[in-house]
């Protein structure tokens, strides 16, 4: 698949333009890759039980957190270990009847970001087909759908903001290859490997040995935003963290950033496999309150 895409900034009328790749062979074999210009790149690969991530930048973009979340439109459809739902509203939009169901998520242990609560899938009540994911702040949009396979595919991907168009996600190719060529999934020169989850129940945790906390914003503080930014990044060998990405944000992207700039400087005994030290893809939790900083 093939795919142009547009981030919309919210400031100075900033639009930057770009493509996406996949290609798919199963679920043990796919390679992702996002470019745009003015040099960002990020490719990941899985094969043979590890996840490769090559990228441009250390720290990923604050907007290419919403980018992921709608390009991994499947997953939207996935439950969450403790998520439940209900219904919520059935009513037509543009002569189309729409159904959606609201999901809340139950305790998770502290290493885990929570769902977003509440989150709403809405679909057609007709055909089945996803059309929007709304979480606080952001709304995902599926459209333009087409017969892919078996099913159905969102030619169209949109991400707002609250009411600001943000993301733009259109696809201009997808096209089955019985015979994928092997050389796509082979991992680049100097990308970062992990073990996939699942790979080996011998492999320990890191274990935390210095941390760096942000500091607040004054406009942050100034509209009382407080909260848990969930960071996804890879622990090396050395227990150094590389390759730094959004997992769940706050409704300010200044402190999101300064969470993400914060982890790259945290230092860990690394996780071992067979007592050999081992790169691995962990979960970092930063925690903003206002009245613990003052």
């Amino acid at each position: 698949m093939r795919a142009d895409i547009r981030l919309l900034e919210l400031t100075d009328d900033k639009v930057a333009e770009g493509t996406y790749t996949l290609a798919w062979d199963c679920g043990k074999r796919w390679r992702a890759q996002i470019d745009f210009g003015g040099g960002y790149q990020d490719v990941q690969i899985v094969n043979e039980g590890k996840l490769w991530r090559q990228s441009t930048m250390n720290q990923e973009p604050v907007r290419m957190y919403e980018l992921r979340q709608v390009l991994e439109f499947a997953s939207r459809l996935t439950l969450l270990p403790r998520e439940t739902g209900k219904s919520v509203r059935s009513r037509s939009e543009e002569e189309s009847p729409t159904h959606c169901v609201e999901l809340r998520a139950g305790p998770v242990p502290e290493d885990q970001p929570p769902g977003e609560i509440p989150r709403v899938l809405c679909f057609d009540a007709d055909v089945g087909t996803l059309l929007r994911e709304e979480r606080p702040h952001l709304t995902n949009a599926f459209m333009d759908y087409a017969p892919w396979g078996s099913g159905l595919f969102p030619r169209t991907l949109l991400v707002f903001e609250d009411d600001t168009l943000v993301v733009e996600v259109r696809e201009v190719e997808l096209t089955a290859f019985p015979d994928p060529d092997p050389s796509w999934f082979l991992p680049p020169d100097g990308a970062e490997w992990v073990f996939l989850p699942g790979a080996g129940k011998s492999i320990t945790h890191p274990k935390l040995i210095h941390q760096v906390l942000p500091e607040y914003t004054s406009e942050a503080t100034r509209k009382g935003i407080e909260g848990d930014v969930f960071i996804e990044g890879i622990v090396t060998a050395e227990g150094k963290v590389v390759l730094v990405r959004l997992a769940k944000r706050l409704p300010d992207n200044d402190l999101n950033t300064r969470a993400m700039e914060s982890v790259l400087q945290w230092r860990f005994e690394p996780a071992r496999k067979d007592g050999r030290p081992v790169p691995v893809v962990s979960l970092f939790k930063v925690t903003f309150q206002i009245h613990a900083r003052r």
